[in-house]
């Protein structure tokens, strides 16, 4: 049987998350206050792998390479759903660039091998 499930996402360069060999990223987008990722998979499925996402700021030249599938993108505004970020960009904390929105771009950097 397929389902979805629901990954929380850090807001960090790369991360790896474990989840069935199979499974089809379907989305990230910002849920309250938190940046999320669903997956569609099937909960069965036993070879579970571990799959790196892989995040880039707008205007940064250390973006993933092509190769890589673009998602999800996040914007982030104001100093109530950011407090406590950092901006990738500037460094500076959420609520010194609070006037700004701070965008993060996702992509699938696929398995760990």
């Amino acid at each position: 049987m397929t389902t979805v499930w629901k990954y929380d996402l850090a807001v960090e360069v790369e991360q790896a998350l474990q989840m069935p060999r199979d499974a089809e990223i379907l989305s990230v987008q910002l849920q309250g206050s938190g940046i999320v990722m669903w997956v569609r998979c099937v909960p069965a499925e036993k070879d579970l792998v571990w799959r790196r996402v892989l995040m880039a700021g707008t205007g940064r030249d250390d973006a993933p390479s092509f190769d890589c599938e673009h998602i999800g993108t996040v914007m982030l505004h104001g100093v109530n759903s950011t407090a406590g970020l950092v901006s990738p960009l500037t460094g500076c904390s959420a609520r010194k660039v609070a006037q700004e929105a701070l965008v993060w771009h996702f992509f699938d950097g696929g398995e760990v091998v």
